[in-house]
């Protein structure tokens, strides 16, 4: 809901006090009585509104708005303008306008890309001008839709940027032509939707995973609007849409819990298109600014305005630039040559670039379009003196330069209580308000969580009351005119970053399955050895159609593998380089190979699980259940956590409170959250009355991880302090004497804390980053801390999920591999060295107040490289470091840079692991063809950390030969940027790097013999050996199924190849009828419904109706169901009959016999026995029943009775 009612009681009071100062009521009485005055008496200086004063003002001309509409008549804006001079602090009013309650609002900010630039702007940002281009196009401003009744009347509120205001948009009438509304009930024809959806941007793909792209399978269609929050799934039958519904990207499944969509709505894929329609309808007239299409009922306020001179005369230069170099490069017929092939792309020779005037606009040209508009000047210090201009200076005050003060705050509340004040502190979330509640009241605070609680307390009045909240307030102020107080408990205690929050995540491309073959794969089959797969081939065989793998070993021989032995395949990945020769069909070389290899891995378990075995004798502290404070501490923390998160988390205190000391590895890339894990870990032993170290191992990283400890520490009495080179000796001797007296609860370090020296009164739990970066001599020092506390391992090496499940019970290993929610695709270009485009992806970073990573990893000519950047960039601050530097040096070399004192920082590899900084989101690779694939994935990780767009550019040598090995490395690198596909690029070098870490070298070698699949697959049989579990069912003689239909997946219903073999792997490695019907309900979902009766007409045609699955896929599902019955069974094979079935077992008669009398008596049955031992069951009625359904029926009950039998 809008405004008028609000979202809360408490939002209105907030309202209230507001409207109730005097200097409010002017400035909402002026906006009401502008409607019809001159062009100066529409226009009003403001002057002091600090901090979030500002925007409860624009909500309370929202809200005064609303109330106008059904009242008095007056000037009644339906939309509201807020201009500031930079992104950052209309995202912050933005933030602050929905604390106030008013939920239809809108962020504009500019696009963090160059004008003129080849670069689209980041998704999430054209979606946000997409959003308020269909509001304005629709005609909604001044109406607020409800789910619950008629629309309520209030104005459209946007905050935007003034440099998002000097890029012209397209004009109404444009975007109103490129929607597409699609809405139940509606006759929707699939080649018309997917004509439509083509020219709104789409892109047709096998598999919806990202924003702006659809696909189409037989009467279903997926879609992905580029403002949702998941895809959506349009269920169809003919013309007529059955269901829409949304869908996971990463399951493919439709979400459980959400209802069915009604109405979509499909915005175009990008904004560039309604510019270019715009162009080609009118293309000699200028493009309207974003002020040109809002209705002439708006208010404007500009912030800050003195800023808009420096920043129009920037951008226009900026413009003027990037528009001469892009028409030199269309006069010169430039075209880019891909560096690695040397080739000529495609793409024809860059347009002449349209004139300024016709895609930019001046600050000349914002004011003449405010002109016409009621305008609110606002400025903090300056008052804007006009004479006829009316002014209003108001009294608010933040508390930026308060120094943060639990005591202090606590004088202010009770005072301004005392003095009739509305007092109220805003939390993050309901774990901080609990904790702010227990404070206040140990203090004596009259506390309440809600305005109707503090009407009923005893006082009897909201003013004597300090009201505790829960929201996003970017910052606190109190204004003596309106009786408010309001503070944030960030302000309070000096803790977090103001992060952005926005109103809507969007997933990036899953994790795809790092077992999906495509043509062209290395494979390993398990009994014949290294091959590459060729493919999917249909044979017809026997008169029913079969889907086969084909697979060419040496010599070109070539082997057909059923569907129903895929289980049997497996992709091969080896080192980074090392391609394996095939095998020889029918070789003795594969066997011996496989056969040394599963002794070396069951020796190694062996080797593992010993260890596991003494590391459990040891006795360690046990830690109790989770405390008040621990749920407290943990509901604070600001982010929603990843599942992976969760399960580590809760693996680590699992582990705490064992009466064995933990051994605990966490693995997880950079940012993916292995830091709130060990700090969750370190409050809980705190709890406990003991202490916690953690080690690092440079000065830097131990910096950064106190700064991230002390902060999510600050609301609780605990002392964290740190040892390292920038204390004096005096300061680590003090520190050292508290450790050992107790009066410190966590100390960050690097291996200085290993010191003899340094003594704790009652250490219980180490916590070490990346301990193999860590010397022989500190290695030695760590295994003793292990036997007798808590041991926690936090690395950034990634361990695949498949090789964690083959781990399972050897070592306690937990692993995060989910990206947080709000990150980026990091987007990776190859290039020579080109003064141009290094000039411009430095300065598009510098240009939205970022910093840039130059990587050139020789230090003889670091500096020569620096003096380069220098002349291209001139204006740039660059710092060079690297790991010859003295350490004292580098560290403060990285310390400043840390706290922009420098825009570049050129570095060797010093940069690849540990670092954090978030405002680097751009990293330039010199020389990337001699990094291997980990390192390079592992460097351009350290940017893109933030909610914003990273660029990554690999520089290549240019006339010079470059391996075929590393042009394979860059193309891989390059392609694969989607948020999670780090472990799908880095399958031969990251993986492999993984295992030797964790398991040796000489596992690092059999790995490479047998291939990563392969070698996890026979890992896992080995401990289930070890742990006296059965071995897996691959290595037991299958079940032969004789049934003579079609058994396949056709490629009609599943035309995506990849797909087909994904699901045929899952099918054949089903070990539970519920897996089973998991990918039933998976066919279903995905793929729809047939009907039963009817077949295609013609080859690769679908049948007309979806009742069921094809007979095929149902007859695929029910070969499986049989084979599963039949290992449990022990049957060698199953031989369908048209009346029945024939079971085959050497002793069928004798172990199955007395089974099978059960069904003896059933009508219509009979039971036969041979001489080879078979038991035959025939149907007598067979025309009136589902054969292989009561075929299915009968073997689980001859499983029953088998293991009845057996108890």
């Amino acid at each position: 809901m809008f405004c008028g009612p609000f979202v809360n009681d408490y939002q209105r009071l907030l309202i209230e006090q507001l409207s109730g100062a005097p200097s409010v009521r002017r400035v909402v009485d002026f906006v009401a009585g502008s409607g019809d005055a001159g062009a100066k008496a529409r226009r009003m200086s403001l002057k002091g509104l600090r901090a979030s004063a500002l925007g409860g003002l624009v909500a309370v001309l929202a809200d005064a708005a609303t109330a106008k509409k059904s009242a008095s008549p007056g000037f009644q804006p339906s939309m509201i303008l807020v201009v500031t001079a930079n992104d950052e602090h209309s995202s912050e009013i933005y933030e602050d306008l929905n604390f106030f309650g008013l939920e239809r609002t809108f962020h504009y900010p500019k696009y963090q890309v160059l004008p003129y630039d080849a670069e689209a702007p980041l998704l999430d940002e054209q979606v946000k001008h997409l959003e308020l281009l269909h509001e304005l196009a629709t005609g909604h401003a001044g109406e607020a839709a409800t789910q619950d009744g008629p629309a309520a009347t209030g104005p459209v509120v946007c905050a935007a940027s003034i440099e998002a205001l000097f890029t012209r948009v397209a004009p109404l009438d444009v975007m109103r032509a490129m929607t597409l509304t699609v809405e139940w009930g509606t006759p929707l024809v699939i080649d018309d939707f997917a004509q439509s959806a083509t020219q709104l941007g789409y892109e047709r793909v096998p598999t919806v995973e990202a924003r702006g792209e659809f696909s189409v399978r037989g009467g279903i269609i997926d879609v992905y609007p580029p403002d949702a929050e998941n895809p959506i799934r349009i269920d169809l039958f003919g013309d007529e849409i059955e269901s829409m519904r949304y869908f996971d990207t990463h399951t493919q499944r439709s979400v459980r819990g959400k209802g069915d969509v009604e109405r979509v709505v499909l915005l175009p894929a990008a904004e560039r298109l309604l510019i270019e329609r715009a162009v080609t309808e009118a293309p000699d007239k200028p493009l309207p600014t974003l002020l040109d299409l809002l209705p002439a009922e708006t208010l404007v306020l500009l912030d800050n305005t003195e800023n808009f001179l420096m920043l129009d005369e920037r951008f226009r230069q900026l413009t003027a630039r990037q528009y001469t170099e892009r028409l030199a490069q269309h006069n010169a017929g430039s075209v880019r040559v891909n560096p690695l092939s040397g080739d000529s792309d495609d793409a024809p020779p860059p347009a002449a670039p349209l004139d300024p005037a016709m895609l930019y606009a001046t600050l000349a040209d914002v004011e003449q379009a405010v002109g016409r508009f009621t305008q609110l000047h606002h400025s903090l210090l300056v008052e804007t003196v006009v004479k006829g201009v009316p002014s209003v200076a108001f009294t608010t005050q933040s508390f930026e330069m308060v120094k943060p003060s639990l005591e202090h705050y606590i004088t202010q509340l009770r005072n301004g209580a005392a003095n009739g004040y509305v007092m109220s502190v805003v939390c993050d979330n309901d774990g901080q308000v609990q904790r702010m509640d227990e404070m206040l009241r140990e203090h004596e605070i009259a506390v309440v969580r809600s305005v109707a609680e503090a009407e009923k307390s005893a006082r009897g009045t909201v003013a004597r009351d300090v009201i505790l909240a829960t929201g996003r307030l970017h910052s606190g102020f109190s204004f003596p005119e309106a009786n408010l107080y309001i503070v944030t408990d960030r302000e309070i205690f000096g803790r977090y970053k103001r992060r952005h929050v926005y109103r809507k995540v969007y997933k990036g491309t899953p994790i795809a399955d790092a077992r999906e073959i495509r043509k062209g794969d290395l494979v390993v089959h398990i009994h014949h050895g290294v091959g590459r797969y060729e493919g999917m081939r249909t044979q017809n065989l026997d008169g029913r159609v079969a889907d086969l793998m084909e697979i060419v070993y040496a010599d070109d021989d070539r082997l057909l593998v059923p569907t129903d032995k895929i289980a049997y395949v497996h992709k091969f990945s080896g080192a980074d380089g090392v391609a394996p020769t095939l095998d020889r069909l029918g070789g003795k070389k594969w066997e011996a190979r496989r056969r040394k290899s599963q002794e070396d891995i069951e020796k190694m378990a062996q080797e593992l699980l010993r260890l596991y075995a003494s590391r459990s004798v040891g006795v360690g502290y046990s830690s109790h259940e989770d405390t008040l404070w621990q749920r407290e501490f943990e509901s604070s923390f600001l982010f929603t956590e990843t599942p992976d998160q969760l399960r580590a988390i809760d693996e680590v205190k699992n582990d705490m409170m064992a009466d064995k000391p933990m051994d605990r590895l966490v693995c997880g890339d950079v940012g993916y959250g292995k830091t709130e894990v060990a700090i969750r870990a370190g409050f809980k032993t705190i709890q406990e009355g003991k202490q916690v170290a953690l080690l690092a191992p440079t000065t830097i990283l131990a910096q950064q991880h106190y700064n991230t400890f002390r902060e999510r520490f600050a609301d609780y009495p605990i002392r964290v302090e740190m040892v390292s080179r920038f204390q004096t000796a005096k300061q680590i001797r003090e520190i050292s004497a508290d450790l050992k007296a107790g009066k410190i609860g966590l100390v960050v370090g690097t291996h200085a804390l290993l010191s003899k020296s340094i003594e704790f009164k009652d250490l219980g739990l180490v916590v070490v980053d990346e301990e193999q970066r860590f010397g022989v001599r500190q290695k030695e020092r760590l295994k003793e801390l292990r036997a007798s506390v808590d041991f926690l391992t936090l690395t950034a090496t990634p361990i695949p999920r498949t090789l964690y499940m083959a781990l399972s019970g050897l070592r306690d290993m937990s692993i995060i591999n989910t990206p947080p929610a709000d990150r980026h695709p990091i987007k990776t270009r190859i290039m020579h060295w080109e003064r141009e485009q290094i000039e411009e992806a430095v300065l598009r970073e510098l240009n939205r107040g970022g910093q840039v990573y130059f990587v050139h990893n020789r230090v003889h000519n670091i500096h020569d490289i620096a003096r380069r950047l220098q002349e291209i960039v001139p204006s740039a601050r660059i710092v060079v470091g690297h790991g010859q530097m003295p350490d004292a040096d580098l560290e403060q070399v990285m310390l400043d840079f840390i706290d922009r004192k420098h825009d570049i920082l050129v570095s060797t590899t010093i940069i690849e692991s540990g670092l954090d900084i978030p405002n680097v989101n751009t990293i330039i690779i010199n020389r990337a063809d001699t990094f291997g694939l980990a390192q390079l994935y592992q460097i351009r990780g350290r940017v893109g950390r933030e909610n914003r767009r990273a660029y990554a550019y690999l520089i290549v040598p240019q006339g010079e030969a470059i391996t075929e090995h590393a042009v394979a490395r860059l193309s891989a690198i390059e392609e694969f940027t989607e948020l999670g596909m780090g472990f799908n690029i880095a399958m031969r070098d990251m993986e492999i790097r993984g295992v030797g870490n964790l398991l040796g070298k000489e596992q690092h070698g059999t790995m490479n013999n047998i291939g990563f699949e392969l070698y996890c697959r026979l890992l896992e049989d080995a401990v289930q050996v070890l742990r006296g579990q059965a071995r897996d069912t691959e290595e037991q003689p299958d079940v032969e199924i004789q049934w003579k239909v079609s058994v396949h997946i056709p490629g009609w219903y599943v035309p995506v190849e990849s797909q087909r073999l994904m699901l045929y792997k899952r099918v054949a490695e089903s070990t539970t009828p519920e897996e089973l019907d998991e990918v039933a309900a998976e066919f279903r979902d995905r793929y729809g419904e047939v009907e039963r009766t009817s077949t295609a007409t013609k080859a690769g045609e679908a049948p007309s109706r979806r009742e069921d699955l094809p007979a095929e896929v149902e007859n695929l599902l029910r070969v499986a169901r049989m084979r599963m019955l039949g290992r449990k069974l022990g049957l060698r094979r199953l031989t369908m009959t048209p009346k029945g079935f024939i079971v085959h077992r050497d002793d069928a008669v004798a172990r199955l016999g007395r089974s099978a009398s059960n069904f003896a008596r059933e009508k219509g049955l009979r039971i036969y026995t041979d001489k080879t031992n078979a038991l035959e069951f025939e149907f007598t009625d067979a025309e009136k029943r589902d054969v292989p359904a009561d075929t299915l029926r009968i073997l689980g009950g001859l499983q029953v009775s088998a293991e009845e039998a057996a108890a």
